[in-house]
């Protein structure tokens, strides 16, 4: 928790804080890939596919 000063005193927080944001997340994003627990790899592959189709 040392690097995440928001969540060091209420690690609950977590939660609060996404919802908080997820919206500016997404207006800002150009693409979004779930990345739970997938190979790095496989990722960037992805991102590169997304890229050359826009």
């Amino acid at each position: 928790m040392d690097k995440r000063p928001l969540l060091k005193n209420d690690p609950e927080a977590w939660e609060r804080i996404y919802a908080e944001r997820v919206e500016a997340y997404r207006l800002a994003a150009d693409a979004t890939l779930f990345t739970g627990s997938r190979p790095i790899r496989t990722l960037m592959t992805e991102l590169e596919e997304l890229a050359v189709e826009n």
